[in-house]
């Protein structure tokens, strides 16, 4: 017998409760339909997002050949990861609000409409641009501004609708599968990235066609989502709404696990900025390397997080297990301290890419054990009145994170008067994550007994329907 969960028909008066029959995610349309719309998604924003970064190296190189600067002074790619994280901060509670409000399918297919816009104005900049110009980067960065907007309205209601389209004993695996999905597009949208700006040379336009063409077939999986009600649907619009709202923070604070989980999830995406910054000027400044290896670079990574998601996922076995999250962060501490260290090592090229190859892997593959069950926790804990904008405070603090995590990188470098290989800071980094992972570690056994309380079966006796 699937599980069924009793959903309040919020939309209707005393309405009572309405009687869920989930299908086996295997044959679920609106399974495959989010985990299609995702990686698209994911797939979409990471080609550009890796072709920008490339394109901010060679900035970062021509000006260093043009002056005396440093070639590891980097303003473009800290501008342009502040950009990105400015715009969910200014828009995720807004968006959380529509969450709420509104059918959270039809805001997803909106989402997607939008992102084909925003891939085409981003098609204009390449076809109409100077390359190498400083207009040309600036245009760049407003549409990936565009891109932080569109992608701010889709996250809280793109996470929000799991637990309403899903049992809450499959949302482990679903998660597990539509991350592990999503890393997955992140390695191939990496690599397409960097292969191609290498095969076509300034023909970039090319790669911008490719990502409207993905954001048209992304909308068309998103209408495979189901339709579920709005969960609040007489929530009225004030000016607090296009903010976090003080109800909401009230409600976080209170709740000392969630806040808890909250905090640690912005340390782990601070952690995970840091390093994606440094992977990249590392890689093609530091140590040489051409546009698609340091891509590789970064889908290892990519690929570890897929793996490592996947095995949280079959660990978690249907509950929620924060105890990952504190393995998984001492193993991401010594993974991102180990690259560190071979990078600036005096051995074979060929060995040191293998081996810093290989632990990237491992960093991303332990960050999936904290990725998972902090997400799940999010998801499903919330009431559900209040779930899409308590995700919009996840994206926040995410993105809080991102942004610290872009001062971070460039005061590191700062402070050494940009004189000292980028991947120490990797080191740095791998400081911090340990001294997360102890405070972690203190209160797993605080957790475990409300762990199993979130996920507590609601037991019902329903007939199954369509």
């Amino acid at each position: 017998m699937r599980p069924f969960r009793v959903i309040p028909d919020t939309g209707t008066p005393n309405a009572g409760a309405l009687m869920t029959y989930y299908p086996p995610l295997r044959r679920d349309k609106a399974f495959w339909g989010i985990t299609m719309t995702q990686f698209l998604g994911a797939f979409n924003d990471n080609i550009f997002k890796m072709l920008l970064m490339l394109i901010c190296a060679d900035y970062v190189m021509a000006d260093a050949a043009n002056s005396s600067s440093s070639p590891y002074f980097d303003p473009y790619q800290t501008v342009a990861s502040m950009l990105f994280a400015s715009a969910f901060i200014m828009i995720c509670g807004f968006a959380g609000y529509l969450s709420d409000r509104y059918r959270k399918k039809n805001i997803v297919v909106a989402s997607k409409m939008a992102e084909i816009v925003v891939m085409a104005i981003g098609l204009l900049v390449f076809l109409l641009g100077d390359p190498g110009s400083k207009s040309f980067i600036v245009l760049l960065f407003g549409v990936l501004f565009l891109m932080g907007v569109q992608s701010a309205f889709f996250g809280p209601s793109k996470w929000g609708i799991l637990p309403e389209m899903f049992s809450d004993t499959d949302l482990p695996a679903a998660n597990g599968v539509i991350q592990a999905t999503t890393f997955l597009a992140i390695i191939f949208g990496m690599v397409l990235a960097g292969v191609l700006k290498r095969l076509l040379g300034d023909e970039l336009w090319v790669i911008s066609l490719i990502c409207v063409g993905l954001g048209i077939i992304g909308t068309i999986t998103a209408t495979m989502l189901r339709r579920t009600p709005a969960a609040q649907p007489t929530l009225k619009f004030s000016p607090g709404s296009l903010f976090v709202e003080p109800a909401v923070w009230k409600r976080v604070l209170q709740d000392r696990l969630l806040f808890k989980v909250l905090l640690m999830y912005s340390v782990f995406w601070f952690v995970g900025g840091v390093i994606a910054l440094t992977i990249t000027v590392m890689g093609k400044v530091q140590l040489n390397l051409s546009d698609s290896t340091t891509a590789l670079f970064n889908a290892s990574m990519g690929l570890g997080i897929g793996t490592g998601c996947i095995w949280a996922a079959k660990m978690s076995k249907k509950d929620i297990r924060l105890g990952l999250v504190t393995q998984g962060s001492a193993g991401l501490c010594c993974c991102a301290a180990a690259v560190a260290i071979f990078a600036i090592l005096p051995i074979a090229t060929g060995a040191k890419l293998w081996l810093i190859g290989i632990l990237l892997f491992g960093a991303g593959f332990f960050g999936g054990w904290v990725a998972i069950p902090l997400q799940v926790f999010i998801q499903a804990h919330p009431p559900a009145e209040y779930k899409g904008r308590i995700i919009a405070v996840m994206n926040l603090m995410t993105w809080i994170g991102i942004m610290l995590a872009s001062v971070y990188y460039f005061g590191a470098l700062a402070v050494t008067g940009f004189a000292v290989e980028p991947s120490w800071i990797l080191l740095s980094t791998g400081v911090i994550m340990l001294v997360a992972a102890s405070s972690a570690r203190l209160r797993t056994r605080e957790h475990l007994k409300e762990e199993r309380e979130v996920l507590a079966p609601v037991v019902a006796t329903a007939t199954p329907t369509e």
